[in-house]
């Protein structure tokens, strides 16, 4: 049954670090830490001076639906700021919404420590998207902030959300010496060619795939990321399905009403040749709109 699951989907597209089982496995765990860092630092554009990652938790098979669909990265800097990584594969129409959700709860979980407004610390969620999601912007890394309409001068820094969108990523212009374009290649691992090359620049990349082949090779992460990648698979197919549905539903919709309208034209017309006639033959008015259902008004412009 396992080797059936195994055969049906093409294992180089499922066992791919931004599967986020692997990605988990590969970002989530303490002993990530540099690897992070560096990440991190990439794509904030910023020096850290330490990443502290929260303990890595384990992600059983019966909990593959959407509540887990999205498998984090929690992070801390030594300034206190607090980072969220999402790898998300599924598109649900929801993405920003999602991400918001997650900074909120990430900015006010250190109330939940006790600690007063003034002392919250920055929360910032990342979101890694393997599909083109915002169509009418071209960057594939976007970063948003709330900033007051007005006049644009002011921009609160507490809270903001980045997006990379994989797809853009791979059609934009690569730079194989730019770090974050190095991890983005490695996460997404469709051209291996340049992933050799990131890893020949990168000891970390190096350090990642290495990582990344042992993990691959475990069976309980291979089948845990076949089970992920199924959970995907059969939730774009109802997606689809529904659509699909609802298309034909809304042609057979449209169909009963073109059917009414065409009826309804179609005694009207009929109402008017009779008034015609009626009305050419001396009939009175009234007579006349008491039978074909026309207004006395309706006929007397005729």
């Amino acid at each position: 049954m396992k080797g059936m699951m195994y055969n049906m989907i093409n294992e180089e597209e499922i066992l791919v670090p931004k599967n986020d089982v692997i990605f988990k496995r590969l970002f989530g765990r303490v002993k990530s830490k540099e690897k992070v860092k560096e990440f991190l630092e990439a794509i904030l554009n910023i020096r850290i001076k330490d990443v502290i990652l929260e303990k890595e938790t384990e992600l059983l098979p019966e909990n593959l639906d959407d509540k887990v669909g999205i498998l984090d990265v929690r992070a801390e800097f030594d300034d206190g700021t607090l980072i969220d990584i999402e790898m998300q594969n599924v598109n649900q129409g929801n993405i920003e919404k999602r991400l918001t959700y997650y900074l909120n709860q990430l900015y006010t979980s250190d109330l939940q420590k006790g600690k007063t407004y003034n002392e919250l610390n920055k929360a910032i969620a990342i979101g890694i998207l393997n599909f083109d999601y915002f169509k009418d912007i071209k960057e594939h890394h976007t970063i948003w902030k709330m900033t007051e309409q007005h006049n644009k001068s002011k921009t609160l820094e507490e809270q903001e959300i980045h997006f990379i969108e994989l797809p853009k990523f791979l059609r934009s212009e690569i730079n194989i010496d730019r770090k974050l374009d190095q991890w983005l290649l490695f996460i997404d691992y469709s051209r291996k060619e340049l992933v050799k090359m990131a890893e020949e620049k990168n000891n970390l990349i190096k350090e990642a795939s290495e990582e990344y082949e042992y993990l691959v090779g475990d069976e309980a992460v291979r089948r845990l990321a076949f089970l992920k990648r199924k959970w995907e698979l059969d939730y774009n197919s109802g997606i689809q399905y529904a659509r699909t549905e609802g298309e034909k539903v809304g042609e057979k919709r449209g169909e009963k009403r073109g059917e009414k309208r065409g009826e309804k034209r179609g005694r009207k017309e009929k109402q008017i040749e009779i008034a015609k006639k009626s009305k050419d033959k001396g009939i009175p008015v009234e007579t006349i709109a008491e039978i074909t259902g026309l207004s006395v008004e309706e006929i007397e412009k005729m």
